[in-house]
């Protein structure tokens, strides 16, 4: 479901040798340099004001929905009080950094200002720690639900529950460092030893259900299919809505600086989550083995959830559902085709009907109240 685009590990001194989808450096880029950083012995490159490396796709990615960003870093013990880019895709989606004029009281490292340029705007997501002298792996992860969070090593370190839900960008590109900036005669700002880039776009998600399904021929197939998977992709563009507002509602923006205490998501967050983890792992499981027998394996993590959900906006709940039975997927001069379709391969796709109506009824029951 996620892609990834790009991948550099300054494995040598060649600046070029990366793996990304098809493209090309840009000329400015072939002026940065790796060399061994004299803290670690690890090969990365020195990103000083005026260097970086920008890396334009042949094929630019539309729809993105979900970035998700690794860049390895290290900071000196002594700060440089400017706000610096870490690394961008395209024109929507940019890490900042923008470090305190003074270093920690225990020298440990710096404490820095997280900002999000996403679509049209900035984000502040807190103030986390750049450690001193030391690489760290910071992730950066935003999808259009309105969640975005920074770990580093793998520690939730900030986390906003707004940042543009409903946004999808382009991405043509793929940046790192400081090429943007008035070059200036100035030692490293910080050394670079990783970046990996993956990114979510809009149909991918259900062109990886589809592979799942058995395959069939369905009369008029190409006349039918893509008005089909455009009304599915908007009754998803629906549900993403929805989970926006949950999201918002079970979850607080948070850093591990400046808290709140009790952390950044409600226990009904993090139970939902896994339930719907546990669901879609069924179902997926369901799915490749044809194996049916044991339905409860979706169906009761899957009810569970739907009842989190609602008694968080039951409202909004029962439009929802309302929308999505409504909905007529497949348009009506396609629909003889495709009942042909189902009838000839009754014994591969019976089970599934079967599961999904049962799916579709506790919908409705958790809808109406019940």
């Amino acid at each position: 479901m996620w892609r990834s685009v790009f991948l550099h590990e300054f494995i040598d001194h060649r600046i070029t040798n990366c793996q990304a989808l098809a493209g090309r450096p840009t000329p400015a880029s072939l002026a940065l340099a790796a060399d061994d950083t004299a803290e670690s012995g690890t090969n990365a490159a020195p990103i000083r004001r005026g260097s970086g490396f920008e890396y334009v796709l042949d094929a630019p990615l539309g729809q993105v929905i979900g970035v998700s960003c690794r860049v390895r870093l290290m900071y000196p013990l002594n700060p440089q009080p400017f706000m610096f880019p870490v690394i961008r895709l395209g024109a929507g989606a940019e890490l900042l950094l923008w470090p305190q004029s003074h270093p920690l009281p225990d020298l440990s490292g710096t404490l820095a200002l997280a900002r999000l340029w996403l679509g049209s705007s900035f984000k502040n997501l807190g103030n986390i720690v750049l450690p001193a002298r030391r690489f760290v792996e910071f992730r950066l992860d935003w999808h259009t639900s309105g969640q975005a969070r920074i770990l580093a090593d793998g520690q939730l370190v900030a986390y906003a529950n707004a940042v543009a839900p409903g946004a999808m960008l382009s991405v043509d590109r793929v940046a790192f460092g400081m090429l943007n900036l008035q070059p200036a005669a100035t030692p490293p700002v910080y050394h670079l030893s990783r970046v990996f880039v993956r990114v979510l776009q809009r149909p991918d998600a259900l062109a990886h259900l589809s592979k799942l399904l058995p395959r069939v021929k369905v009369a008029d197939e190409n006349r039918c299919h893509a008005r089909a998977v455009g009304n599915i992709l908007a009754q998803v563009d629906a549900l993403r809505q929805f989970m926006a507002q949950v999201h918002q509602a079970l979850s607080q923006n948070w850093s591990a600086q400046a808290g709140p205490a009790a952390g950044p998501f409600k226990p009904e967050a993090v139970e939902a989550h896994a339930l719907s983890t546990e669901a879609v792992a069924a179902l997926v499981g369901m799915l490749r083995t044809s194996d049916f027998a044991d339905t409860a394996r979706f169906l009761e993590p899957f009810e569970k959830f739907l009842r989190i959900l609602h008694a968080t906006l039951p409202q909004q709940f029962a439009a929802l559902a309302a929308q999505i039975d409504g909905t007529k997927i497949v348009p009506e001069d396609c629909r003889a085709a495709y009942e042909q379709a189902l009838n000839d391969n009754s014994a591969a796709f019976g089970p599934l009907i079967k599961l999904m109506t049962e799916a579709s009824d506790r919908v409705r029951a958790i809808a109406a109240g019940n």
